[in-house]
């Protein structure tokens, strides 16, 4: 039977990170690597154990350092977690091509890998296998130390050409299956595993068409999704969504709706925070605050504010509002880190999300926990589809829908029966601590993965 150890390997906004400190509470033996290169994500982060692009000695080259941490998590943990779209790896291409082209590190590392196999397969029997090894040649007694023969210097290189040459920029995780350990993964986002084209039939609207990626196909793209959703889908053993469209790649039986993976720390995402003078809004009392907020907003949105955000539908709604005579205004964050973002939504009466994408995703879990009411469209068919394995969740969803054309006669009613606006804002906290709190997130979790690889 496996060890209750996971190793959560890239980020997923906080979700993964909240999960690595409340799953040894259920004893499980946890850590975090974070393998983004992209240092202006990190406003997304709340925290990692390990940094595979910053290493911990100066003196170590950066490949070097990337070597030890993969070879180091080998034997010490049984289940690797990754997340996001092409997000399953240890080496991109450049460190696999680095690696080949250095033959005394290529065979150094060549060793150190089968020294991690024979330690997970004879433990403490590794000198036995040593001494069958060096019977064949393949490394020798130095000084005291094993080390590769000449015909091993020649033969274990090889061997790793091979499998990087066949396996390509997935070499390393195929080696993970080799090993036994089991890939688990977290979808994030429309792309993921479904073409273009499919998601711009589902539901009511075309989302697709306000869509700043639609025509970028380094981004979105019908033969990108399929391609990435194809590999995911036979490197893995299970798949977490939530909401996900089921359809491609994503119509895999191992792909499970499972909300809590998603989860929140309820003491940072908390409706009673304090709130420091630097981060209070000039916004005159009375006024009712729609809090809207798009991440990486300028690469994300066209002419005239269009995303799939609808920044530019809000802006024009509360325009016409005002011009009505109401007192609202428009609160848009953009480019603070996330654990500054709680500040904003506390001061916000409602947030404003996605008005034809179909379900909803961070930042309306955000609000939600704060006890914001949130204003998001829900498509039937999501809701739906979601019955089938959580009806519960589907069920209790507090979000208030709304569609571009009703979006204007949603927000005035709740900034004018304010019965409703108290139970909606009451439901949307009971909601994610069921859901989305780090709680729920440790019991389901570990729920889960004891279920499908622990028990068996």
């Amino acid at each position: 039977m496996l060890s209750k150890s996971i190793a959560f390997i890239g980020q997923a906004y906080y979700n993964a990170w909240v999960l690595r400190t409340v799953l040894p509470g259920k004893g499980w033996y946890t850590t975090l690597l974070d393998i983004d290169p992209n240092i202006e994500n990190s406003n997304f982060y709340h925290g990692a154990d390990t940094h595979l692009f910053v290493p911990d000695q100066e003196d170590k080259s950066l490949l070097v350092w990337q070597i030890e941490v993969f070879l180091n998590l080998l034997p010490a943990y049984e289940i690797f977690h990754f997340s996001n779209m092409n997000g399953i790896y240890f080496f991109n291409y450049n460190s696999s091509r680095e690696i080949k082209e250095r033959p005394g590190l290529l065979a150094r590392m060549t060793v150190k890998v089968f020294e991690r196999i024979f330690l997970s397969i004879f433990g403490s029997d590794i000198h036995r296998v040593y001494r069958g090894v060096a019977r064949l040649g393949l490394i020798k007694i130095q000084n005291g130390r094993y080390v590769l023969s000449r015909l091993g210097r020649f033969l274990f290189p090889k061997l790793f050409n091979f499998l990087s040459d066949e396996l390509q920029a997935h070499w390393e995780i195929w080696f993970l299956k080799y090993l036994g350990k089991k890939i688990t993964y977290a979808h994030n986002g429309c792309l993921d595993g479904v073409s273009q084209t499919a998601f711009s039939k589902w539901g009511e609207f075309n989302t697709c068409s306000i869509c700043s990626w639609r025509d970028r196909p380094e981004v979105c793209s019908d033969e990108r999704n399929l391609e990435w959703g194809k590999f995911r889908n036979s490197i893995t053993d299970l798949q977490f969504t939530v909401g996900g469209n089921r359809a491609d790649y994503n119509l895999d039986p191992k792909v499970i709706e499972l909300p809590e993976f998603y989860c929140l720390d309820e003491k940072l995402w908390s409706p009673d925070k304090l709130i420091p003078a630097n981060y209070r809004l000039a916004i005159p009392e009375g006024t009712f605050k729609v809090y809207h907020s798009v991440g990486n907003f300028d690469s994300r949105t066209g002419k005239q504010n269009v995303n799939i955000k609808c920044t530019h539908i809000y802006q024009k709604v509360i325009e016409e509002l005002k011009e009505e005579g109401y007192k609202i205004e428009l609160i848009f964050i953009k480019g603070v880190s996330n654990k500054e973002i709680p500040y904003y939504i506390q001061q916000a009466d409602v947030v404003a999300d996605m008005l034809t994408f179909g379900f909803f995703g961070a930042n309306v879990r955000e609000a939600l926990m704060m006890g914001k009411p949130s204003v998001c469209y829900i498509s039937p068919e999501w809701k739906e589809q979601m019955r089938e394995q959580r009806p519960e969740y589907a069920s209790d969803l507090p979000i208030v829908s709304a569609t571009p054309d009703t979006v204007k006669s949603v927000l005035v009613k709740l900034m004018t029966d304010k019965e409703y606006y108290g139970k909606c804002s009451d439901d949307s906290r009971a909601f994610a601590l069921k859901y989305h709190s780090s709680t729920a997130g440790a019991n389901k979790v570990n729920d889960v993965l004891t279920r499908y690889f622990l028990e068996n």
